[in-house]
């Protein structure tokens, strides 16, 4: 359908980000597969001379693609490591600046100093 066409759109997560899902080619991506699972025999079927001349470049079209499939597939997971990499950091840090928040609460519990009177010098910028 039309979306298909120009892709379709993804919720990644609970970041609220989209991320896009690009659509599949699937008249080359079958014959591709096609051509692979048969084993050439689409190229075997022709006669000796074009089979000769359009063997070899059909079998390194073949290995482009599987070589290609496999760099997208180690992509994609080093990415999908990569995403949960950072929803990890995220929660390490927010648990972090609670955890300082707490210590600096009970800093002024101690030194008998009021919320409203801490300096805004004294804390990062997040």
């Amino acid at each position: 359908g039309p979306a298909a066409a120009r892709g379709t759109r993804r919720r990644c997560g609970g970041t609220g980000r989209r991320h896009l899902r690009l659509p599949r080619a699937p008249d080359r991506v079958h014959a591709v597969r096609g051509a692979r699972g048969s084993g050439g025999r689409p190229v075997r079927a022709l006669p000796a001379a074009q089979r000769l001349t359009l063997l070899p470049s059909f079998q390194r079209v073949v290995e482009s693609t599987n070589r290609r499939r496999k760099i997208l597939q180690l992509v994609q997971e080093a990415l999908g490591q990569l995403r949960l990499d950072m929803k990890y950091l995220v929660f390490d840090l927010e648990a972090t600046r609670r955890e300082r928040d707490t210590y600096q609460q009970q800093i002024r519990e101690w030194t008998g100093e009021s919320e409203g009177t801490d300096s805004q010098d004294d804390q990062p910028s997040e």
